[in-house]
């Protein structure tokens, strides 16, 4: 009983039979001139799954594309774009996707990080697609307050799946991202 019980569990979990990142879009906060640009490019650049990055310093945006067969650590991200003196104002990341179900409340692994959907319905992700990580720090303040404010997002502040996953299944420290598609 307890083998059907967990196999149900890990099924409605949404796993993907295959997804991939590609890429991502890094909008950035605190620039007032190219330099500030140029730092942030430099700092990304030096992160092991970062293949290229492309910069639009009017829009004070970074065009990151992932080294293929790698998992892109987002925390990483975020903290090197902090180290060089700015912040993240929004991060969207791309990737290839094979049936992935999502929906409200689904979790699903992919690479080696574990993703929750805040999404209202329930659907399949196919094809190249674009998702946007609604955790603290990775939007402006007035959207994450919408975001906190969505019932059975316990695990949303701490970033982790204690409050969010089956403990069966998911290590209740794991670090668990929220996305919406």
């Amino acid at each position: 009983m307890k083998k059907v019980l967990l196999i149900l569990l890990v099924t409605s979990l949404g796993i993907p039979g295959l997804a991939q990142f590609t890429g991502a879009r890094l909008q950035a906060g605190g620039l007032t001139c190219a330099m500030c640009s140029n730092t942030i490019y430099r700092a990304l650049k030096d992160l092991p799954f970062v293949d290229s990055i492309q910069m639009d310093t009017r829009k004070a945006s970074f065009r990151i594309r992932f080294r293929p067969g790698q998992s892109p650590d987002f925390d990483a991200v975020k903290n090197t774009v902090e180290k060089a003196g700015f912040w993240v104002t929004r991060l969207e990341v791309s990737g290839r996707f094979d049936h992935l179900a999502i929906g409200a409340d689904h979790l699903a692994q992919i690479g080696s990080s574990w993703f929750h959907f805040v999404d209202p319905a329930d659907r399949e992700l196919n094809g190249e697609r674009t998702l946007v990580l609604v955790d603290p720090h990775f939007l402006p303040a007035r959207e994450e307050k919408r975001f906190s404010r969505v019932p059975g997002l316990g695990c949303l502040e701490s970033g982790r799946a204690s409050a969010c996953a089956p403990h069966e299944v998911i290590d209740p420290a794991t670090r668990v991202y929220h996305v919406s598609s």
